[in-house]
């Protein structure tokens, strides 16, 4: 059933903007087309971790509703510096629940021809 979804709506581009809403661990996921119409937008609390953690998972989260409707690019907006640096840049990452959420990421990229991180400023 998901497969026909999948080639009903199938997106050449997407974008993806992740936004720390009011709290910590709550996050608001925006999937647009190219054309700016909204596709999906859910918010999100993400409890399991706190901090940079937190919008590690609502990245992994973004790619995976991505993966539903578009296999070619996606462009992620994201407000922290530190994911930017860690998944454009590979720096190192000494704690292993963020290391963990960077593998996750790094698999869920395999699904796209492209994914591309892009920083927004933050309001």
């Amino acid at each position: 059933m998901q497969n026909t979804l999948v080639r009903e709506r199938c997106l050449n581009k997407l974008y993806v903007s992740v936004e720390r809403t009011c709290g910590i661990s709550s996050f608001r996921i925006v999937l647009k087309d190219s054309y700016g119409t909204l596709v999906e937008e859910r918010r999100e609390t993400f409890e399991k971790y706190g901090g940079d953690a937190s919008e590690y998972s609502a990245v992994v989260r973004a790619l995976e509703m991505s993966a539903r409707y578009c296999r070619e690019k996606v462009y992620v907006f994201t407000s922290n510096r530190r994911i930017l640096n860690h998944l454009n840049r590979g720096r190192t990452i000494k704690n292993k629940k963020i290391s963990r959420l960077v593998v996750e990421i790094r698999f869920l990229q395999g699904f796209f021809k492209c994914v591309r991180f892009f920083q927004v400023p933050r309001n």
